[in-house]
């Protein structure tokens, strides 16, 4: 790959979960039509090394959602690449659980929905064994229209519909980050800061499996950033690159 492949290529991690095969093809798609590549480690980060090593090797880094084949320590490894891709100044994502590990790496809080709010609405409805309301846009959130997030919806709209899948939430935001999208029953569902964004829904089947266009922005969103860093990153091609010749 020559420099200016390099700099053009915009490389997307995500990091190691239990998710099916069927959910990779999504998060593909949304990041392929956002015009990036994307790598999903198939190891967890178990040292800080490990971490560096994976940061690396891309330009962005998404958190995604708990996955059924999940480890229990989770958090301990996807708290070392987001502090890996932090220090390297790289741009993240967090999708549901990754909002969540995303929030309580800046020390914010996680609370059951119920124990938030106990007239909570349903966030999670499991029918044979599957969450019926993953595939559907289930309930709205209402965005702050002074938000980044308001802008990477199309800056019109205050309310949207969202999926979801959760029975967990932000009980108490982290050092940095901004709440900007809740549910009808005050449940936490947007949350950014410098270079971070974290949603509780899922943009990766909304667009990814079911089509709906208007969550691309979201995929969108990272790769810009990404490429903004990356740009910022490596300076111009000189002649002795070879690209004047």
């Amino acid at each position: 790959m020559n420099f200016l492949s390099a700099l053009l290529t915009i490389v997307v991690g995500i990091s190691c979960s239990g998710m099916k095969d069927s959910t990779k093809i999504f998060y593909n798609k949304c990041l392929q039509d956002a015009g990036a590549e994307m790598i999903i480690f198939e190891e967890y980060a178990t040292s800080d090394s490990l971490a560096e090593a994976f940061a690396a090797q891309i330009d962005a880094l998404i958190i995604p959602g708990k996955a059924a084949k999940d480890t229990a320590k989770r958090y301990t490894y996807d708290k070392r690449l987001i502090k890996a891709c932090e220090a390297a100044g790289k741009p993240m994502l967090g999708i549901c659980l990754g909002h969540q590990h995303l929030n309580n790496y800046y020390k914010g809080k996680t609370r059951k929905n119920v124990d938030i709010n106990p007239n909570a609405l349903e966030h999670r409805r499991v029918e044979d064994g599957y969450n019926v309301l993953l595939n559907k846009k289930a309930h709205k959130i209402i965005i702050e229209k002074d938000s980044e997030f308001f802008k990477i919806m199309g800056g019109k709209k205050k309310k949207i519909k969202v999926n979801t899948s959760h029975n967990w939430s932000v009980s108490q935001i982290g050092n940095g980050l901004r709440v900007t999208a809740v549910a009808p029953d005050g449940i936490v569902e947007v949350i950014e800061g410098n270079n971070i964004l974290g949603v509780q829904f899922h943009p990766e089947f909304l667009y990814g499996k079911l089509g709906y266009k208007e969550f691309l922005p979201i995929f969108q969103w990272l790769v810009d950033r990404a490429a903004r860093a990356k740009e910022a990153r490596i300076p111009e091609a000189s002649e002795s690159d070879g690209c004047c010749e």
